[in-house]
């Protein structure tokens, strides 16, 4: 069985560990309040249309490409699957226990208008660290794995930032929110890595002993 190349360690997830350092250091030197209004400024109904499709890569659209990968591919699907089931055990805790505003309760306390898409039900708790994000670095990243091109790694990193920033847009988290999520979606991701491998590498021993 062939074993996913080494490349999405430098393009994936390290372009999500230097994504995540940038972040670090805006939200180090930027009020939380001004960073969402920032992150927040531009708006268009194409671009509330486009954030509030998209935002589903962290939605239950992971576990529909976990069900097909699956049937496809078992054990990317296997692996796949375990990555969302880590990044779900580690999020939903932290998030119940913490009991964090989100960005509607925050501003609604400041007396300070939110920017709001229309159509969106916005949540008033529960904020950190975000579930979306954590699910979508933790399909994408999980499946720019198994693609052979840098490439087609960069569009899947992209897609996975871009989800997490559409939770920032849509005013659902906070910029820390979605840098929680993101590093636990990453890290989601090495540990399926590492009983993939495991599982793989037993089976190439079988096959050999065959």
């Amino acid at each position: 069985m062939r074993q996913p190349n080494r490349l999405p360690i430098y393009i994936g997830e390290v372009g999500g560990w230097v994504f995540i350092l940038f972040m670090i250091i805006a939200m180090a030197i930027t009020p939380r309040i001004e960073m969402h209004l920032i992150l927040n400024k531009y708006h268009t109904p194409f671009l509330d249309a486009f954030f509030r499709t998209l935002t589903h890569i962290g939605g239950n659209l992971p576990w529909i490409v976990c069900a097909i990968m699956i049937f496809v591919k078992m054990w990317k699907g296997v692996m796949l699957t375990l990555a969302q089931l880590i990044a779900t055990i580690i999020v939903q805790p932290i998030k119940h226990l913490l009991h964090h505003p989100r960005p509607i309760t925050v501003f609604n306390e400041a007396n300070i208008d939110l920017p709001i898409v229309e159509g969106v039900n916005l949540h008033a708790w529960n904020s950190f660290p975000s579930g979306h994000t954590a699910a979508a670095f933790a399909l994408m990243l999980g499946i720019a794995v198994f693609l052979p091109k840098w490439w087609q790694k960069s569009i899947c990193l992209i897609f996975a930032i871009l989800a997490g920033y559409s939770r920032i847009y849509l005013s659902q988290h906070f910029l820390d929110d979605v840098v929680a999520g993101a590093i636990i979606g990453i890290v989601s991701v090495y540990i399926a890595m590492l009983f993939y491998k495991k599982e793989t590498l037993n089976g190439n021993k079988k096959q050999e002993v065959k």
